[in-house]
């Protein structure tokens, strides 16, 4: 018996590429998902379609941006896309029966946006409000133009990812969160710690990135904050907390989501006392680029997660 997931296996690559499209309107993930046929069950197509997402240039993020109407522009979302009306539609239904005036706001916060950042203001809409979403872009206006293109992007994998479980019927089976901090000092190095060496833990006696599980009901911002006090005992500007990328894999308990964040040390590691883990050192990025470090195994997804930052830096 065929599975639902597994009719993007089945299709032709011109209706499997069109399906794909609805999804992501960037061309060159939709090829790399197309390449990467076939897939061995509904997690690897979201482990795939996440990692390709994140391999791609800014460029690519912009193309996918461009598929999307405006947040409250009803009249052009039924014009321009009709391809995925019915999908906007649906993601935007917050905006519908909102009062003229949060209406106007949004229009003005989006010409406001894209003044500032020069592509339209992307957020994953499902299940939000008008003025919920109105309150997530005045939020945002604050950012740093390549923090801002960061976070976009983790809003359009989220609408990529509901898009897909609406096509395969088959929702995103996340077993497990995790938010991790790259420490960064000025030098440009970073903090690594080695586990402790416990059986029961994952990546035992191995080097990894500070950070720890999101626990039910916390977002990953407050899961950083809270890991960084638990492991070092230090407190985190949550102001300087600059997310990066998300990164899926399986892990030991099933499909895993961990959150990348970066933070720029200055002063903060002067108090800090080590709660977790044997010890922990600071070390260049380039350092990751051998599967060990001073004997030990540095955990895999963090040499890529440290490898990929260093390349967004670059």
């Amino acid at each position: 018996m065929i599975l639902p997931w597994q009719q993007i296996n089945q299709l032709s690559s011109d209706d499997c590429a069109a399906e794909l499209t609805r999804c992501c309107g960037a061309q060159r993930w939709v090829a790399g998902m197309l390449a990467a046929r076939p897939f061995a069950s509904a997690a690897d197509v979201y482990i795939r379609a996440s990692n390709l997402w994140w391999d791609l240039t800014p460029a690519d993020w912009l193309e996918a941006f461009r598929h999307h109407p405006k947040i409250g522009d009803v009249e052009h979302l039924r014009r321009k896309y009709a391809a995925t009306a019915d999908l906007s539609g649906r993601e935007q239904a917050g905006v519908h029966g909102a009062n003229e005036a949060i209406i106007q706001a949004l229009a003005q916060g989006n010409a406001d946006y894209e003044l500032i950042f020069g592509h339209i203001f992307i957020v994953c809409a499902t299940g939000k409000s008008a003025a919920e979403m109105l309150a997530i872009l005045h939020g945002r206006l604050p950012n740093p133009p390549a923090l801002e293109l960061r976070v976009a992007a983790e809003e359009q994998r989220q609408i990529t990812f509901l898009r897909l479980a609406t096509w395969l019927g088959e929702p995103v089976p996340v077993r497990q969160r995790v938010a991790v901090v790259a420490l960064q000092r000025a030098d440009g190095q970073v903090a690594l710690q080695l586990r402790d060496d416990k059986p029961e833990i994952s990546w035992p006696n191995s080097w990894a990135i500070f950070g720890g599980s999101v626990e039910e009901g916390e977002s990953a911002q407050a899961a950083a904050l809270r890991e960084m006090v638990e492991e070092l005992t230090i407190t985190l500007d949550p102001a300087l907390l600059q997310f990066g990328r998300t990164y899926f894999e399986m892990g030991r308990w099933g499909l895993k989501c961990i959150w990348l964040y970066q933070y720029p040390i200055t002063h903060e590691m002067d108090a800090a006392v080590l709660e977790e883990g044997q010890r922990y050192g600071w070390y260049p990025i380039t350092a990751v680029a051998s599967p060990t470090l001073e004997g030990h195994p540095i955990a895999p997804h963090h040499r890529s997660l440290l490898e990929w930052w260093a390349g967004m830096r670059d």
